[in-house]
């Protein structure tokens, strides 16, 4: 389930900088939030007190036990590739950039997340939302019946 979705710019721009432009980004860097949270984020996003990356020593091979915490780590992220790619694979307007303007298609991306989130939650299958017309109506009418 996405809990928590956000579209802050094209697709142009890296996620690191778009991550700096968060709100929450600043929270982190300025020691407003707790120590106890943090966020395992992949080599893009800068290392700091609450976001852990992956070991990289540019072109050096990293040592065995850097090597086995970026397992670890990579493991974490991984239910969140995964989030996506499922994501993805139900919206076929996900499959190729979104051509409109970004704020459009933010919208369209979180109505795929929502949507998505609604699948999930009332376990509904492709074949009762494409075959069953009268259970399709009821749902688009009377979205409280699903039981």
């Amino acid at each position: 389930i996405a809990s928590h979705c956000l579209s802050l710019g094209s697709g142009a721009q890296s996620d690191a900088g778009t991550w700096k432009q968060l709100k929450f980004f600043s929270a982190l860097e300025e020691g407003k939030l707790s120590s106890s949270l943090w966020i395992a984020g992949d080599a893009a996003h800068p290392c700091g007190r609450n976001v852990i990356g992956p070991h990289s020593d540019g072109d050096v091979r990293v040592s065995a036990a850097k090597d086995n915490f970026n397992w670890a780590q990579s493991q974490l992220r991984i239910g969140i590739e995964m989030a996506f790619g499922k994501l993805v694979g139900r919206f076929g307007i996900l499959w190729k950039p979104i051509r409109m303007h970004w704020k459009r298609a933010g919208m369209i991306a979180m109505a795929c997340a929502k949507l998505h989130n609604v699948i999930i939650t009332h376990d509904i299958k492709a074949q009762q939302c494409c075959s069953d017309h009268s259970r399709r109506t009821t749902l688009l009418n009377d979205p409280e019946s699903i039981a």
